[in-house]
């Protein structure tokens, strides 16, 4: 079972808008849970403490994504390099899509809740 934080929302009574106080007449609550997936291109590892030199961006993002699981508990996160767990890029269409499509350039492509999270740009160089 996924640990998740629990967000309340309310509304106040209109009939209480006359006095100093609000009383909260209904209230929901909402289990917040998000699935963030990185697909990324080829490596040896997801640290980036392996190779001939430390990747500091790899580092850096290690960093960030325990900061904020610890943060925000309902936050899953998974990470697929394309040479460990290439069944995965094939699992969500619009990876597939985007990969066949446009080689492994294109990676690293990241999606939020199985939807590509940021605008895919290919950047051609001329020789």
């Amino acid at each position: 079972m996924q640990d998740t934080r629990a967000r309340c929302t309310g509304k106040l009574d209109a009939r209480s808008r006359n006095s100093s106080t609000y009383i909260l007449t209904t209230f929901a609550v909402r289990e917040v849970t998000l699935k963030i997936e990185f697909y990324e291109p080829a490596m040896c590892c997801t640290t980036g403490l392996c190779g001939p030199s430390v990747d500091e961006r790899l580092v850096r993002l290690n960093e960030d994504l325990r900061r904020l699981q610890a943060e925000e508990p309902g936050i899953t996160v998974e990470r697929y390099a394309i040479n460990q767990r290439p069944f995965k890029f094939r699992d969500n269409a619009d990876v597939y899509k985007l990969v066949t499509g446009n080689g492994k350039k294109i990676l690293p492509v990241t999606t939020i809740d199985g939807k590509v999270s940021r605008p895919v740009t290919i950047r051609r160089t001329t020789r």
